[in-house]
Protein backbone atom coordinates (compact mmCIF):
# COMPACT_ATOMS: atom_id res chain seq x y z
CA UNK A 1 0.00 0.00 0.00
CA UNK A 2 2.52 2.53 0.90
CA UNK A 3 4.50 1.68 -2.59
CA UNK A 4 1.30 2.56 -4.03
CA UNK A 5 0.98 5.60 -2.68
CA UNK A 6 4.40 6.53 -2.98
CA UNK A 7 4.53 5.96 -6.83
CA UNK A 8 0.72 7.01 -7.49
CA UNK A 9 1.97 10.46 -6.21
CA UNK A 10 4.93 10.71 -8.46
CA UNK A 11 2.83 9.84 -11.40
CA UNK A 12 1.30 12.94 -13.40
CA UNK A 13 -2.55 12.98 -13.75
CA UNK A 14 -2.70 9.02 -14.65
CA UNK A 15 -6.36 8.68 -16.01
CA UNK A 16 -7.87 4.80 -15.03
CA UNK A 17 -10.70 3.47 -16.20
CA UNK A 18 -12.96 0.13 -15.61
CA UNK A 19 -11.87 -0.85 -19.46
CA UNK A 20 -8.13 0.00 -18.86
CA UNK A 21 -6.43 -3.35 -19.66
CA UNK A 22 -4.47 -4.91 -16.68
CA UNK A 23 -0.69 -4.78 -16.61
CA UNK A 24 1.28 -7.78 -18.53
CA UNK A 25 3.27 -10.05 -17.08
CA UNK A 26 6.39 -8.25 -17.97
CA UNK A 27 5.77 -5.05 -16.91
CA UNK A 28 4.37 -6.64 -13.65
CA UNK A 29 8.19 -8.54 -13.19
CA UNK A 30 9.75 -5.10 -13.69
CA UNK A 31 7.86 -3.49 -11.26
CA UNK A 32 8.15 -6.28 -8.84
CA UNK A 33 11.72 -6.42 -9.32
CA UNK A 34 12.16 -2.94 -9.37
CA UNK A 35 10.94 -3.11 -5.79
CA UNK A 36 12.66 -6.01 -4.25
CA UNK A 37 16.05 -3.96 -5.61
CA UNK A 38 15.04 -1.02 -3.62
CA UNK A 39 14.78 1.47 -7.28
CA UNK A 40 11.63 2.38 -7.49
CA UNK A 41 12.24 5.80 -9.03
CA UNK A 42 11.61 4.24 -12.45
CA UNK A 43 8.40 2.72 -11.84
CA UNK A 44 6.01 4.08 -14.64
CA UNK A 45 2.26 3.76 -14.11
CA UNK A 46 0.52 3.99 -17.96
CA UNK A 47 -2.47 6.50 -18.56
CA UNK A 48 -5.31 4.58 -19.81
CA UNK A 49 -5.05 6.93 -23.54
CA UNK A 50 -8.80 6.00 -24.63
CA UNK A 51 -11.59 8.50 -24.82
CA UNK A 52 -14.08 7.88 -22.26
CA UNK A 53 -17.26 9.90 -21.51
CA UNK A 54 -17.83 10.60 -17.99
CA UNK A 55 -21.04 11.50 -16.15
CA UNK A 56 -21.18 13.65 -12.82
CA UNK A 57 -24.89 12.09 -11.81
CA UNK A 58 -25.32 11.21 -8.24
CA UNK A 59 -27.28 7.87 -7.69
CA UNK A 60 -30.59 8.14 -5.51
CA UNK A 61 -31.55 6.50 -2.57
CA UNK A 62 -35.18 7.19 -2.34
CA UNK A 63 -37.58 10.11 -2.91
CA UNK A 64 -40.56 10.59 -1.15
CA UNK A 65 -42.78 14.14 -1.81
CA UNK A 66 -46.49 15.53 -1.40
CA UNK A 67 -48.71 16.56 -3.88
CA UNK A 68 -52.00 18.79 -3.51
CA UNK A 69 -54.32 18.85 -6.58
CA UNK A 70 -57.93 19.84 -7.04
CA UNK A 71 -59.57 17.29 -9.32
CA UNK A 72 -62.57 17.99 -11.83
CA UNK A 73 -64.43 14.75 -12.02
CA UNK A 74 -67.59 13.22 -14.06
CA UNK A 75 -69.49 9.63 -12.98
CA UNK A 76 -71.54 7.75 -14.73
CA UNK A 77 -74.40 5.28 -13.22
CA UNK A 78 -75.70 3.05 -16.19
CA UNK A 79 -77.50 0.27 -16.84
CA UNK A 80 -79.68 -1.11 -20.57
CA UNK A 81 -81.94 0.80 -19.17
CA UNK A 82 -81.04 4.41 -18.77
CA UNK A 83 -77.89 6.33 -17.50
CA UNK A 84 -77.35 9.10 -15.02
CA UNK A 85 -74.02 11.52 -15.12
CA UNK A 86 -72.90 13.57 -12.21
CA UNK A 87 -70.31 16.12 -12.68
CA UNK A 88 -68.29 17.36 -9.18
CA UNK A 89 -65.10 18.69 -7.90
CA UNK A 90 -62.93 17.75 -5.25
CA UNK A 91 -59.84 18.06 -3.35
CA UNK A 92 -56.61 15.50 -3.69
CA UNK A 93 -54.06 15.38 -1.12
CA UNK A 94 -51.59 13.23 -2.06
CA UNK A 95 -48.15 11.40 -0.12
CA UNK A 96 -45.64 10.23 -2.29
CA UNK A 97 -42.55 7.16 -1.67
CA UNK A 98 -40.30 5.92 -4.39
CA UNK A 99 -36.51 5.19 -6.11
CA UNK A 100 -35.05 6.26 -8.82
CA UNK A 101 -33.75 4.01 -11.62
CA UNK A 102 -32.01 3.47 -14.76
CA UNK A 103 -33.82 1.07 -17.14
CA UNK A 104 -33.01 1.95 -20.78
CA UNK A 105 -30.64 4.93 -20.58
CA UNK A 106 -26.76 5.72 -19.91
CA UNK A 107 -25.35 4.09 -17.22
CA UNK A 108 -26.84 5.74 -13.80
CA UNK A 109 -28.43 8.34 -15.21
CA UNK A 110 -31.63 7.10 -13.50
CA UNK A 111 -34.60 9.09 -15.31
CA UNK A 112 -37.11 6.55 -14.35
CA UNK A 113 -38.50 6.32 -11.20
CA UNK A 114 -41.01 3.91 -9.47
CA UNK A 115 -43.62 4.79 -6.69
CA UNK A 116 -46.17 4.39 -4.38
CA UNK A 117 -48.52 6.77 -3.66
CA UNK A 118 -51.52 7.37 -1.36
CA UNK A 119 -54.10 10.20 -1.68
CA UNK A 120 -56.83 11.42 0.12
CA UNK A 121 -59.66 12.80 -1.77
CA UNK A 122 -62.37 15.08 -0.39
CA UNK A 123 -65.59 15.48 -2.59
CA UNK A 124 -67.49 17.39 0.35
CA UNK A 125 -67.95 16.80 4.06
CA UNK A 126 -69.90 13.95 4.12
CA UNK A 127 -68.54 11.70 1.37
CA UNK A 128 -64.64 11.13 0.88
CA UNK A 129 -62.31 8.44 -0.97
CA UNK A 130 -59.23 7.42 -0.97
CA UNK A 131 -56.55 6.10 -3.55
CA UNK A 132 -53.47 4.04 -3.11
CA UNK A 133 -51.51 3.62 -7.06
CA UNK A 134 -48.07 2.15 -8.01
CA UNK A 135 -46.88 4.54 -10.64
CA UNK A 136 -43.93 4.66 -13.40
CA UNK A 137 -42.95 8.24 -13.98
CA UNK A 138 -40.17 8.93 -16.67
CA UNK A 139 -38.11 12.45 -15.62
CA UNK A 140 -37.19 13.86 -19.51
CA UNK A 141 -34.48 15.76 -18.49
CA UNK A 142 -32.01 14.56 -21.44
CA UNK A 143 -34.88 16.85 -23.11
CA UNK A 144 -34.15 19.89 -20.96
CA UNK A 145 -35.94 23.17 -21.32
CA UNK A 146 -34.08 25.44 -19.28
CA UNK A 147 -30.79 24.53 -17.81
CA UNK A 148 -28.57 26.85 -15.76
CA UNK A 149 -25.87 25.82 -13.07
CA UNK A 150 -27.98 23.48 -10.84
CA UNK A 151 -31.47 24.19 -11.95
CA UNK A 152 -32.96 21.90 -14.87
CA UNK A 153 -36.47 22.52 -15.88
CA UNK A 154 -37.77 19.02 -17.91
CA UNK A 155 -40.97 17.53 -18.61
CA UNK A 156 -42.26 14.67 -16.85
CA UNK A 157 -44.46 11.74 -17.91
CA UNK A 158 -46.41 9.30 -15.60
CA UNK A 159 -48.65 5.69 -15.55
CA UNK A 160 -50.67 4.75 -11.98
CA UNK A 161 -52.57 1.61 -11.50
CA UNK A 162 -53.90 1.11 -8.29
CA UNK A 163 -57.18 0.81 -5.95
CA UNK A 164 -59.82 3.38 -4.52
CA UNK A 165 -62.13 2.73 -1.65
CA UNK A 166 -65.10 5.40 -1.14
CA UNK A 167 -67.74 5.10 1.57
CA UNK A 168 -71.76 6.28 0.82
CA UNK A 169 -74.29 5.89 3.50
CA UNK A 170 -73.27 2.29 4.66
CA UNK A 171 -72.12 1.02 1.40
CA UNK A 172 -68.38 0.78 1.13
CA UNK A 173 -67.03 0.48 -2.29
CA UNK A 174 -63.95 -0.32 -3.94
CA UNK A 175 -62.51 0.53 -7.38
CA UNK A 176 -59.52 0.05 -10.27
CA UNK A 177 -57.96 2.68 -10.90
CA UNK A 178 -56.01 3.81 -14.10
CA UNK A 179 -54.26 6.70 -14.28
CA UNK A 180 -51.79 8.89 -17.07
CA UNK A 181 -50.22 12.39 -16.39
CA UNK A 182 -47.63 14.68 -18.16
CA UNK A 183 -45.76 17.81 -16.44
CA UNK A 184 -43.24 20.17 -15.49
CA UNK A 185 -40.37 19.59 -13.28
CA UNK A 186 -37.76 22.18 -12.19
CA UNK A 187 -35.08 20.37 -10.14
CA UNK A 188 -32.81 22.42 -7.64
CA UNK A 189 -29.60 20.69 -6.62
CA UNK A 190 -30.17 17.04 -7.35
CA UNK A 191 -32.26 17.09 -4.26
CA UNK A 192 -35.82 18.99 -4.24
CA UNK A 193 -38.13 18.69 -7.25
CA UNK A 194 -41.25 21.66 -7.59
CA UNK A 195 -43.68 20.28 -10.16
CA UNK A 196 -46.83 20.81 -11.72
CA UNK A 197 -48.75 17.90 -13.15
CA UNK A 198 -52.18 17.79 -15.15
CA UNK A 199 -53.23 13.88 -14.69
CA UNK A 200 -56.05 11.80 -15.85
CA UNK A 201 -57.67 8.97 -13.85
CA UNK A 202 -60.47 6.34 -14.64
CA UNK A 203 -62.20 4.31 -11.28
CA UNK A 204 -64.49 1.66 -12.41
CA UNK A 205 -66.56 1.30 -9.09
CA UNK A 206 -68.39 -1.50 -7.65
CA UNK A 207 -72.11 -0.72 -7.22
CA UNK A 208 -74.52 -2.03 -4.95
CA UNK A 209 -77.52 -2.94 -7.75
CA UNK A 210 -76.44 -5.90 -9.73
CA UNK A 211 -76.27 -4.98 -13.42
CA UNK A 212 -75.55 -1.50 -12.55
CA UNK A 213 -72.11 -0.14 -13.92
CA UNK A 214 -70.40 2.82 -12.02
CA UNK A 215 -67.30 4.54 -13.31
CA UNK A 216 -65.61 8.28 -13.10
CA UNK A 217 -63.46 9.95 -15.02
CA UNK A 218 -61.10 13.25 -13.24
CA UNK A 219 -58.72 15.24 -14.70
CA UNK A 220 -56.48 16.98 -12.10
CA UNK A 221 -54.11 19.83 -11.62
CA UNK A 222 -51.85 19.46 -8.97
CA UNK A 223 -48.79 20.82 -7.64
CA UNK A 224 -46.01 19.07 -5.11
CA UNK A 225 -42.87 18.51 -4.02
CA UNK A 226 -40.09 16.00 -4.12
CA UNK A 227 -37.30 15.61 -2.01
CA UNK A 228 -34.67 13.24 -3.47
CA UNK A 229 -31.87 11.86 -0.77
CA UNK A 230 -28.81 11.06 -2.79
CA UNK A 231 -25.61 8.94 -2.00
CA UNK A 232 -23.24 11.49 -0.66
CA UNK A 233 -26.11 13.59 1.65
CA UNK A 234 -25.92 11.04 4.84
Amino acid sequence: MLLFLFTNSLANENSWSKDTPTLSDTKSKKIIQAYIDGNTTNIHFEDDTKNHITYNYRENILMFGFELARDFNSEKVYNLSGNKTEKFSSTNFKLLLGKDFTFWHDEYTQPSRLYASYSYNIINKDVTYTTSLFGLRENMFYWSIYKKNKLNLYPTFNLELGSSKITRSSFISSGFTLGTGTGLTLNMNDNFEYFININYKKTDWEHPIDGVADEMTSYCLSIGLNYKLMYGDI
